[in-house]
């Protein structure tokens, strides 16, 4: 029987319908026996793909935020058809609610249609925005959709896909493929429409993620300004009060977003042969370069190190053995990664002094194309013959190499030149420790007198007679660009497309995450196409290297207030920077052979980028213009947000630095995050948020030298800087300054002998059962000098205890008769004594009275010759 049952069904997996149980009391039966409900509208047949032309429409709302919701004021669309017709729209919801997604693409096609532009329903609809999550979570059923659509750095973009709903099993969901799939929507007939939609984020094709405004202005069409009187924030008052000028400002947000990307999309198909829209300027420097390396018969896969390979599994949904292929790097590339990522450390960003500088000529040198340049060092490398080398000597030259490193630089180095990074506070750049460098920094280093032992160095050498790998690439954006009007929209966007390639061989390096819509879950940003740690790290101590050298042959009578990763601030003019060291001679030679001529002219390889009669240094990545020069302010806010021209904004930070106080706080609100967004299905909103000023100096170096500067008619506290003599020094000095700042400002020399007096009595007291009390450094000094007058261990007198007190009273250190005589037996321990202003000060008194009293016992002897060297500016001399 039960094989004639069999025969009496059909089995076979259906996805219309509602399916019931028929023999729920046969649980012993091997397989289940459903019954289909017939479904009048299952049964018609299935929905073709539109066939109309391609639509492109360009979206906008408007809204009003009320109880951390938004209430939508409009919708607007401005559609362009394949020939390049027009029509724009103002979409008026009822009051208090939301078009549904496809409801609003039906009304925008149907008004389209209706005007002419399109006859028949378009087969794609291309749905273009400037940052589009903020645009598409206005829709009244767009989290029902929330896991179809792809994350793209904190925004949205690529196509509606399938499936949806956040899964359990987390592996299934991270191997989920997602294919494009159609949107029904319904015509003005109510007849069902499919059309693919594609969604276009302008924001990843703008240079540097300029605003709309930007990109408005690149086409001559300026975003229009809300009127006096109104604002942002309540736009529901200007479309009540002007409903025509609520409408123009509304339209012209979705006009110049469709026209940017259709813009783009034919200037990228036009000089680069691009077929399709890239979803980043960055994809489109990938794309180019791969395709000058097959028509420089470069072959890919051996430039980068890569196989093929094919993955087998079984797929349980089709029941069947599924083969996959797969790019990885191949085996001889894999056996040293890791190396090269450890000595991949980005930019040198270090500030070299604290406060306002002298009114004088200060200059912003920067590196020319700094990494597009230094790309062009790499030449094809040869993985396979990689080998070990403990010689220091053999990484110096054209070399790509690294290693982990043991050094130490000559005493009174300014400007040490080998990285070793922190995990809370970044990079350091001290005179001695361990690190993981490359070969232009070892060469630099070994150049500047500094000590190296290679624990473990790997030298990758370059594949015999093989030319620069990205010469072509970088050549063709330097030939581009000359085309073009500089800061034209083409010229900008070719400089947009050329600096984005470095930064896709260093793409998933790190343990950055990014949220993905589709499962709800952090996942680590994978590598690109041309991701290489080797070229990577190799290309970035390059620059960090010629930095370096430039900086190391500033004249000693100069000063230099900061580097950031390719350029630095400096009293030096041009002709006092010496460019002749080995590395700025290749460096200049790549330059010449990228951007020289004909003519043979040399090409300079530091160009001025501002020019300031004084400037305030804050913190790393953080300076501002006290007295304007000839350009532009210096500006760099350190994390700090503000609006206005560079101008307003750079007087708004000089002030916030000049007037801050202790425990200040500032706003920082910021839109609601993608990831808390996609979570609580919210609208984007603002979210409010306060955080404490850090405008305090990071001490990544070591401050010294304290004075005060005239600054904007008032005076604020200046420092030099010298490096620490190890990283654990800077992570000492700044674990204190995070408590010490807690409730103090570093601006006036009483905030700077505060300073002084608590890091240094924790300094000197480091492996001492002695504790630091609220008298401080002097309250040290009293107690040893008590103690050890008393005892009579370093100095021998014939004071009594009444001599003792009077004294160290007369030098300003009160100590009673009763202290003295509780003294004889105290623990007097050796070279506790901070080295603070107040204590030499005190101490210089003391030596005049008692001209034999030996330092040695007091301070730690590495401190000796500063403590003798300071007592001596004060006209004291102790030999």
């Amino acid at each position: 029987m039960l094989g004639d049952k069999t025969k009496m069904f059909n089995f076979k997996r259906v996805d219309i319908g509602v399916m019931v149980d028929e023999l729920a009391d046969s649980p012993s039966l091997p397989f289940e026996i459903r019954k289909i409900r017939f479904d009048e509208n299952s049964a018609k047949p299935a929905i073709q793909l539109a066939d109309g032309e391609d639509l492109w429409i360009g979206i906008d709302a408007e809204w009003v935020t009320r109880d951390g919701r938004n209430t939508v004021l409009s919708y607007q669309s401005y559609c362009i058809n394949s020939r390049g017709e027009v029509h724009g729209m103002i979409h008026y919801p009822e009051s208090g609610k939301r078009f549904s997604f496809e409801k609003f693409i039906s009304r925008v096609v149907e008004d389209c249609r209706a005007a002419g532009l399109v006859k028949k329903w378009p087969r794609k609809i291309v749905v273009v925005a400037h940052f589009l999550r903020a645009d598409l979570t206005t829709f009244s059923n767009f989290w029902g959709l929330k896991t179809q659509v792809k994350a793209q750095g904190g925004s949205v973009g690529g196509g509606i896909l399938t499936g949806s709903g956040y899964g359990v099993d987390e592996t299934v969901e991270r191997a989920r493929k997602a294919k494009p799939a159609p949107v029904v929507f319904r015509d003005r007939n109510h007849r069902k429409q499919q059309s693919i939609i594609e969604f276009v984020d302008t924001l990843f094709l703008a240079p540097n993620k300029s605003p709309l405004s930007a990109l408005g202005a690149m086409l001559g069409l300026p975003k229009l300004e809300i009127p006096d009187g109104y604002s942002i924030e309540r736009m529901d008052e200007l479309l009540v009060r002007d409903k025509e000028g609520f409408e123009q400002y509304a339209l012209r947000d979705a006009e110049i977003a469709v026209k940017y990307a259709l813009k783009v999309r034919d200037f990228l198909g036009g000089q680069f042969g691009l077929q399709k829209l890239p979803r980043s300027l960055g994809a489109v420097g990938v794309s180019v370069f791969r395709r000058l390396l097959k028509e420089a018969d470069i072959d890919y896969m051996t430039a980068f190190g890569l196989e093929n390979a094919k993955l087998e599994r079984w797929n349980a949904g089709t029941g069947k053995v599924t083969t996959k292929s797969v790019t990885r790097p191949s085996p001889a590339r894999g056996l040293y990664e890791d190396l090269a990522i450890r000595c991949y450390h980005g930019g040198r960003n270090e500030s070299f002094m604290m406060g306002p500088t002298p009114i004088g000529d200060w200059y912003d040198w920067d590196l020319k194309g700094a990494y597009t340049t230094g790309l062009c060092d790499l030449l094809v490398p040869d993985y396979v013959n990689m080998h070990t080398s403990s010689d220091p000597q053999d990484f110096i030259g054209h070399v790509m190499g690294f290693a982990y490193v043991e050094f130490a630089f000559p005493t009174g180095t300014s400007f040490p030149c080998l990285p070793i990074r922190s995990e809370q506070y970044g990079l350091r750049f001290p005179l001695s420790g361990l690190a993981y460098v490359t070969a232009p920094e070892i060469e630099l280093a070994l150049s500047m007198g500094a000590t190296i032992e290679i624990k473990h160095g790997v030298i990758v050498p370059w594949v015999t007679g093989s030319q620069p790998l990205f010469e072509g690439f970088t050549r063709m954006i330097q030939r581009l660009r000359r085309e073009y009007p500089k800061k034209s929209l083409e010229e900008v966007m070719v400089k947009e497309v050329g600096n984005s390639l470095y930064g896709k061989l260093a793409q998933g390096l790190s343990d950055k995450t990014a949220f993905d819509t589709a499962t709800g879950l952090s996942k680590k940003i994978g590598p690109s196409a041309v991701t290489n740690p080797y070229m990577a790290a190799h290309t970035t101590g390059l620059i960090r290297a010629v930095c370096g050298e430039l900086l190391h042959r500033i004249p000693s009578h100069r000063t230099v207030v900061s580097v950031t990763t390719d350029g630095f601030l400096t009293d030096a003019p041009l002709e006092e920077l010496d460019q002749t060291g080995p590395l700025c001679r290749r460096y200049q030679a790549l330059c010449q052979q990228l951007h020289g001529d004909e003519s043979g002219e040399s090409v300079p390889m530091l160009e001025l980028k501002h020019h300031a009669r004084q400037i305030v240094s804050i913190k790393t990545r953080g300076q501002c213009t006290a007295i304007q020069g000839d350009t532009p302010p210096v500006l760099a806010k350190a994390g700090v947000k503000c609006a206005g021209t560079t101008e307003e904004q750079n007087t708004w930070i000089l002030r916030l630095y000049l007037d801050r106080v202790p425990g200040q706080k500032i706003d920082a609100s910021h839109l609601i995050s993608l990831r808390e967004q996609w979570l609580t299905e919210s609208d984007l909103i603002e979210i409010k948020k306060r955080v404490r000023l850090s405008y305090e100096f990071d001490q990544k170096r070591q401050l010294v030298n304290p004075r005060t500067v005239e600054v904007a008619g008032e005076t604020h506290i200046a420092c030099d800087t010298v490096p620490w003599d190890d990283a654990g020094m800077a992570d000492h000095c700044r674990a204190r300054f995070d408590g010490w700042r807690e409730d103090n400002c570093l601006k006036t020399m009483e905030d700077w002998a505060s300073w002084e007096d608590y890091y240094e009595s924790a300094l000197a007291l480091q492996g001492s059962k002695m504790r630091v009390r609220e008298d401080g450094s002097l309250g040290i000094l009293t107690r040893i000098l008590t103690r050890s007058l008393v005892q009579k261990a370093w100095f021998d007198h014939t004071m009594t205890y009444g001599g003792i007190s009077a004294l160290l009273t007369s030098v300003g250190l009160p100590v009673t008769v009763d202290t003295c005589k509780n003294s004889k037996r105290a623990a007097l321990p050796e070279n506790v004594v901070p080295v603070t202003g107040e204590v030499l000060r005190v101490l210089a008194l003391l030596l005049r009275q008692l001209p034999g009293y030996p330092l040695e016992p007091l301070f730690k002897p590495e401190r000796l010759a500063e403590v003798k060297r300071r007592l001596a500016e004060l006209e004291i001399t102790h030999d």
